[in-house]
């Protein structure tokens, strides 16, 4: 086994215990451009697919997570046919202890042991490479989408999920629907000391803005944060 699988699997690991402690996402407006205690900004370890799990800046800290780019590593996945990459993400997923179904992409979940999840795959030009990108329902029709291993992490306000995604930022490329998936936790748990006292309710209250699409974690200047605007509203 090599490096990376090692890693891999340790990853695995220390998720399927957060999980099987019963943990749900529960971060809500965490940022994540906090120092760990291994070093390292949290948002240096998180892509979109780490965001999908929505850990907690101190469960990095107290279930000792290493500083792992880990969430993106699938060899060959950007060569792959969809259906492919798709099912190597899944059961990745699964891996943890997670469980995880289609769903309607526009119907909310309030099982409080499930989520949803929205997966797009989109093709670069100039590589001719795929890409996968994952938003996550926060709460009814509001989405949330941490950009890559970067320290930003957008909101997207819809009753309709739209069927291309392309970031507010500068270089992105435009992701295409390929589905909405239920992800459920067995072992999710109201008493677990990080989902404790958390509600959607706070999360929607915290962001009253009307815009659609915003950014709302990460650092950027003020002036370019209103001329990404500008091109969009």
């Amino acid at each position: 086994m090599g490096k990376a699988e090692e890693q891999t699997e340790y990853l695995l690991r220390q998720l399927y215990q957060v999980f099987k402690d019963g943990y749900r996402p529960a971060r809500g407006i965490e940022t994540y451009g906090h120092l760990l205690k291994n070093h390292v900004e949290a948002y240096d370890m998180v892509n979109c697919l780490g965001h999908v799990f929505n850990l907690r800046n101190q469960q990095f800290d107290d279930y000792k997570f290493k500083a792992f780019q880990i969430y993106g590593y699938f060899p060959g996945l950007k060569r792959q046919p969809d259906p492919i990459a798709s099912q190597r993400l899944f059961d990745f997923i699964k891996e943890t202890g997670l469980k995880i179904e289609e769903c309607d992409p526009n119907k909310p979940i309030e099982d409080f042991k499930s989520w949803k999840c929205a997966l797009y795959f989109g093709t670069d030009e100039e590589t001719d490479l795929r890409d996968f990108h994952f938003l996550l329902e926060d709460a009814p029709y509001i989405w949330s989408s941490k950009i890559g291993f970067e320290p930003f992490v957008e909101q997207l306000r819809t009753t309709k999920l739209p069927m291309t995604y392309h970031s507010l930022l500068e270089g992105g490329l435009n992701y295409q629907f390929y589905g909405a998936y239920k992800i459920t936790n067995p072992n999710a748990d109201e008493n677990n000391r990080y989902v404790r006292n958390y509600s959607k309710r706070q999360l929607e209250l915290a962001f009253p803005t009307r815009k659609r699409h915003i950014i709302i974690d990460g650092q950027v200047k003020k002036n370019e944060l209103e001329n990404l605007l500008d091109r969009y509203y």
